[in-house]
């Protein structure tokens, strides 16, 4: 009986061990920008394929952008694919804040060139963002353009 009841004491508690949430631990700008790099290569936004794998290609939150025709003449190829520049967006409380990471525009892109008016001075001085927060999780790329020059943008040398 005691055996019983120690075992069924045992498993109750590394289940409930398991169950609870294990302490995250923040990401630094070198694994934020590796990440960002990965999203827009796995998403086709640059000059390689898009990911094999259809589950790691993300919609839009405006539109969505994975039908072949967007893939084609609009994501694909229309980003850099290494890092312009970094910001840490931190609140007062620990852990909450997020990291975007910023990528210039691809100022050749057919499409852009073509329907986009003052194209040649708009990728000049705006770009597009990853942003996910502190510990690498909820990536995703932002609608609107990014400028590439603003307060806490930490350029990166390449």
């Amino acid at each position: 009986m005691k055996v019983g009841l120690l075992a069924a004491s045992l498993i109750f508690t590394l289940v409930a061990y398991a169950a609870q949430p294990q302490p995250k631990k923040e990401i630094n700008e070198s694994e934020a920008i590796r990440l960002a790099e990965e999203f827009i290569v796995d998403n086709g936004y640059t000059n390689l394929p898009p990911s094999e794998d259809k589950s790691k290609l993300k919609c839009e939150s405006v539109h969505c952008g994975l039908d072949d025709w967007e893939m084609k003449n609009i994501r694909h190829n229309s980003l850099s694919r290494n890092t312009y520049g970094i910001w840490r967006y931190d609140l007062k409380k620990r852990g909450k804040g997020s990291w975007t990471v910023v990528f210039r525009y691809n100022c050749d892109h057919p499409e852009f060139s073509r329907t986009f008016p003052d194209w040649e001075k708009a990728c000049k001085t705006q770009g597009r963002a990853v942003t996910m927060d502190l510990y690498g999780n909820n990536l995703h790329i932002m609608h609107q353009d990014c400028p590439l020059e603003f307060d806490g943008l930490r350029k990166i040398a390449r």
